[in-house]
């Protein structure tokens, strides 16, 4: 099936309906200028080696050699062939609480953040399976369905905060309900619910529903986060500690028997965070004992890319029309010189298409061999090292980059590596890379700090960044 890779080119397409009002304003306008200049039969004398009809063919040149590169900028494209991809995995669904007692700092920095970083790891470890992800408080939410695109199943996580569920409470039991919903449910196994909470204020039907999905072969392990002490809650507004209605500071504590019940009811086991290596160590081995089932399905091998035949048409449209004059009896050598020099801008503009509209696994395949996250942990090993991502249609990135030989002159003990996000997108996710440009400080092989979002930067909070890390 064709379709184009980048569709936001086709919104040029737009402007079409503007150029011809455009040119029929100045076909308007060169009739009334004709008339106040004197005698239209002298004028029309004066100016008979004019041609209408071949400013209205060089018209028509033009903005369909402006159509064709619109199109060659979206890239038409047809999957080239697939290969049957066989692998042996289970279903993940991975349930999370983003309550605002999530956000408690008796887990630094907070309970929310050593989650997702400890999810983030577990992905990493499920090579083979599917994954799933439900958000809850005091609503459950489906934010990404089962599927086996992990560097998505990142992308989802990242963005999961309180904000996007506006009701409070912890209904696990509907998250229960949901991961359930989301599995083949014809299966009485290769399935598994990760649930990780604080567990406070938590429904009392909850383990009951965990016992009657485990009843349908599901295994329910939960992760519990925080501390039987408790902690205050910071609201991120305000910078204040969270307080009742009665104006008492909020303390929120890990139920920890609550989980616990809900894994032995589900047939799998409960952890108590400590540090997230451990936690998904014991995750990933208690997986790894579950009976997994062969997945046949079609892996895209590449694809075939037409935009070389639109830019031909729209360099061979605009050479024509380079040719015509509206002036029957204009020197020729004049003609060609004068409009040569007016298509010298076009070709500027169209020039780089060539070096970057490839095809994107064939470009994600050499980058990939060309970096991989062994190599620099190799090289990192030992020294002072600012990673530098960054892409070349990224307008920030352009932004920026004129500025990085200063910046790298103000901080010469550490050598700068710039580092083409879409060439090397495994390397970019195992760093949790899901924003450009973004920067990496390693020293002697240990990240110190990291600078990543998708937000213009400046110079100056670059160097602020930098600063404040490295003192």
């Amino acid at each position: 099936m064709l379709r184009f890779q980048h569709t936001e080119y086709l919104l040029a397409l737009a402007a079409l309906p503007v150029l011809v009002l455009l040119y029929f304003i100045v076909i308007r306008w060169k009739k009334k200028t004709i008339k106040k200049i004197g005698d239209e039969r002298l004028v029309k004398e004066m100016i008979k080696n004019y041609s209408p009809q071949r400013f209205a063919v060089k018209f028509l040149l033009i903005i369909t050699a402006f159509a064709s590169t619109a199109f060659a900028l979206a890239n038409l494209r047809s999957p080239k062939g697939s290969e049957k991809v066989s692998r042996n995995g289970i279903d993940v669904m991975i349930a999370l609480d983003v309550s605002k007692s999530m956000l408690a700092q008796d887990i630094k920095p907070t309970r929310l953040d050593r989650a997702k970083q400890a999810i983030g790891k577990l992905i990493d470890k499920l090579n083979n399976d599917r994954i799933g992800i439900v958000v809850f408080a005091g609503k459950a939410y489906l934010q990404m369905p089962l599927t086996g695109d992990h560097g998505a199943a990142k992308m989802y996580l990242s963005s999961a905060t309180p904000d996007i569920v506006p009701t409070q409470g912890t209904v696990i039991g509907e998250a229960l309900k949901m991961c359930y919903a989301s599995f083949n449910t014809k299966e009485k196994k290769y399935k598994s619910v990760i649930l990780i909470s604080d567990g406070e204020d938590h429904d009392e039907e909850a383990t009951k529903i965990a016992g009657q999905i485990a009843a349908e072969g599901v295994m329910i392990n939960t992760v519990g986060i925080g501390s039987a002490e408790g902690s205050e809650i910071i609201d991120a507004a305000t910078n204040e500690a969270k307080k009742d209605n009665e104006g008492n500071i909020v303390i929120t504590k890990l139920n920890e028997a609550g989980l616990q019940a809900i894994a032995e009811k589900g047939n799998g086991i409960y952890q108590l965070y400590n540090n997230s290596d451990d936690v998904v160590a014991k995750l990933d081995a208690q997986l790894s004992s579950m009976d997994q089932r062969t997945v046949t399905e079609d892996s895209l091998v590449n694809y075939e890319s037409f935009f070389q035949y639109f830019l031909l048409l729209s360099l061979l449209l605009l050479i024509i029309e380079s040719f015509i004059s509206e002036r029957i009896s204009i020197s020729k050598v004049k003609r060609i010189a004068v409009n040569k020099v007016a298509f010298l801008p076009f070709v500027f503009c169209i020039l780089p298409f060539f070096s970057v509209a490839q095809d994107d696994k064939n470009i994600n395949k050499k980058g990939n061999d060309a970096y991989n996250k062994k190599e620099f942990d190799k090289k990192l090993k030992n020294g002072k090292y600012i990673l530098v991502f960054i892409a070349s249609w990224c307008p920030d990135c352009s932004f920026i980059k004129p500025h990085l030989p200063e910046i790298e002159q103000e901080f010469k003990d550490y050598t700068f590596i710039s580092v083409d996000r879409d060439e090397n997108t495994e390397l970019a996710q195992e760093l949790n890379i899901f924003g450009i440009p973004s920067f990496v400080i390693f020293r002697d092989g240990q990240e110190i700090g990291r600078l990543v979002n998708k937000d213009r930067k400046t110079k100056e909070e670059v160097e602020n960044f930098i600063t404040n890390t490295i003192n």
